[in-house]
């Protein structure tokens, strides 16, 4: 299993319902919400003008019913974020592997977990004779 294909296939899938969500589907949402809230102000007007809570709080409710993100979109859109986080952390920052071979015993024992410091490895350049005061 090939996972950071998988992750990256993730993030971009989850990004496009991402990108989708912002642009088209919210706005779309929110114009027929808008379009509904108005027709049903207009039909109860009397009801709203006196006060009555019971229309209002069905107004209230119309709205944030047509609002509400389907059910797909939800968990695509809203776990963009997070899959985002672990693709670049993983990528860039830190990255677990697993021991495969008893090379690096007595310290290291075949199937030990660690966590590579992406960030702190730099590679030596031949070019360069002195150390850079950042990288050591």
């Amino acid at each position: 299993m090939n996972f950071p294909l998988i992750l990256l296939l993730l993030t971009v899938v989850t990004g496009v319902f991402w990108v989708l969500e912002r642009r088209r589907f919210l706005p779309e949402r929110q114009a027929r919400a808008d379009e509904a809230v108005r027709r049903f102000e207009a039909d109860n007007r009397e009801a709203i003008d006196r006060g009555d809570k019971t229309v209002i709080d069905a107004r209230n409710d119309l709205h944030a019913r047509i609002l509400r993100q389907p059910w797909w979109l939800e968990y695509t859109a809203g776990l963009f974020p997070v899959i985002a986080i672990v693709f670049i952390v993983r990528s860039f920052m830190f990255e677990p592997f697993r021991i495969p071979s008893g090379s690096m015993l007595p310290t290291l024992h075949v199937g030990d977990f660690i966590l590579v410091n992406k960030y702190e490895y730099v590679p030596a350049s031949p070019s360069h004779q002195h150390q850079d005061p950042l990288f050591g």
